[in-house]
């Protein structure tokens, strides 16, 4: 399975109207990936977007899925969005942390009645407040309203359309230091998530390795069985491509990755693909493929179209 990408010349930051973005994005293309809906073996737990409580603490969204039975398993939707650290408001106003590595909608600006929409001064980090009272758990109070705002900024991503990887084509458009999310029917097995099952190549053509954080989405899945006593553990539908990499997120890694404050190298070509992001479907030992993206069952996604 393959995506490709066409990146931007200068664009950097999303201060920018989306209309003005013309020289600084990129653009994803898909192909082979087998979009379109799975095999089903077992209904899932909750209906989608349903706020779920996450066994360990926290919290998270539901996503159709077939509770890591599927026999396939295939890319539902691929859309970009921004990562952010989420903030509500205790009764006194006081910023609440809510949430990190949260992608939201892109076009997502400060409205001054749900919505403050900002960069941390010091760590540049991009922060979104929702101005409501989360310490307020009444049922229509403000956590529940809390949620539901940052359920449908969640959900109100651009979509990275498919296209042919190969020669010259119309692609769709992504910031350069955008969050990259590759959403599917199924959720999938954390350890198989990594740079050797999901690869990103840059260049014109686009060639050269390329070095993000690949991680699961902390807040899209589903509860599945299988963890201690076979109790339910949380597993995500989505997967999510950080191209940016501060000093801290590095040292997450080993080894450390690059740090990398801009994204994706700036395309030179609107016209051809400038990122591809690989998902290998078969095992092969004699290209050094021997690990798959895969549910819980073991099953990795289909190569047909």
């Amino acid at each position: 399975m393959t995506h490709s990408l066409q990146t931007a010349r200068t664009h950097t930051s999303y201060a920018l109207p989306l209309t003005q973005w013309g020289v600084g994005l990129v653009a994803l293309v898909l192909a082979g990936c087998g979009s379109g809906p799975g095999s089903s073996s077992t209904t899932a737990a909750h209906s989608p977007g349903t706020l779920v409580a996450k066994p360990d603490g926290g919290f998270f969204y539901a996503d159709a899925n077939n509770m890591g039975n599927g026999s396939e398993v295939h890319i539902s939707r691929q859309a970009y969005g921004r990562l952010v650290e989420v903030f509500g408001l205790d009764s006194s106003g006081i910023r609440v942390h809510m949430a990190s590595d949260f992608v939201m909608a892109p076009t997502q600006v400060s409205d001054g009645q749900n919505y403050v929409v900002e960069a941390n001064p010091v760590t540049a980090q991009q922060v979104l407040v929702i101005l409501r009272d989360v310490m307020d758990t009444t049922a229509s109070g403000g956590l529940a309203q809390f949620h539901s705002l940052l359920y449908s900024v969640g959900e109100n991503l651009m979509p990275i359309f498919d296209a042919d990887t190969m020669g010259a084509g119309l692609y769709s458009m992504v910031p350069r230091n955008s969050a990259v999310v590759l959403q599917f029917d199924d959720v999938m097995d954390p350890s198989t998530i990594s740079d050797t099952t999901l690869r990103l190549s840059v260049g014109s053509p686009p060639i050269t390795p390329f070095e993000a954080r690949i991680l699961p989405d902390p807040f899209h899945g589903e509860l599945i069985s299988g963890g201690a006593g076979n109790s339910p553990i949380y597993r995500s539908t989505r997967i999510i491509i950080d191209t940016t990499v501060t000093e801290i997120e590095s040292f997450q890694y080993e080894p450390p990755l690059p740090i990398n404050g801009v994204g994706f190298p700036a395309g030179l070509d609107v016209n051809l693909a400038s990122v591809e992001v690989r998902i290998p479907t078969v095992m092969s030992s004699a290209v050094g493929q021997n690990k798959l993206l895969m549910n819980p069952s073991g099953h990795p996604l289909t190569s047909d179209s």
